[in-house]
């Protein structure tokens, strides 16, 4: 789950290189001053995304548990609602550091956009910290 705004980049960068035409490059570098702030600010949304993630994660298991199956054993539906949980929540913050990746192919410059990648796979490796350790305290 965490690697996927990484290998989004790579594909990307790959598909461009042998799709696009060599002119492309010159549109690249003249959007790219234009293109430069937009793909800082993903770097902010995406660190208010990893936070929303967090929320929303407590918001999913807590509607996980209550419509936990009636004859399941508690530490199973706990551990199926943490994980339905997490696989929602954890696409938060890799929504927009998809969007940069975007961005990059139109342009913008990669330290933006490698950075907002690291905020969202932090941001993922941190709820699954979370997870684990609220896994632990429940067992």
């Amino acid at each position: 789950m965490a690697l996927s705004t990484v290998l989004a980049l790579a594909v990307e960068t790959g598909v461009r290189r042998m799709m696009m035409p060599p002119d492309f490059e010159q549109v690249r570098a003249w959007l790219s001053p234009t293109l430069e702030p937009w793909a800082w600010a993903i770097v902010v949304v995406t660190a208010f995304a990893c936070a929303g993630e967090w929320w929303l994660f407590g918001v999913l298991l807590r509607r996980g548990l209550a419509r936990a199956r009636p004859g399941l054993a508690p530490d199973r539906a706990r551990a199926r609602a943490e994980l339905d949980a997490a696989i929602l929540a954890s696409s938060v913050p890799q929504v927009p550091a998809v969007v940069g990746t975007m961005l990059f192919m139109m342009g913008a410059p990669l330290l933006p956009v490698v950075t907002a990648m690291a905020v969202a796979v932090l941001g993922v490796l941190s709820l699954g910290l979370r997870v684990q350790l609220g896994s632990r305290d429940q067992g």
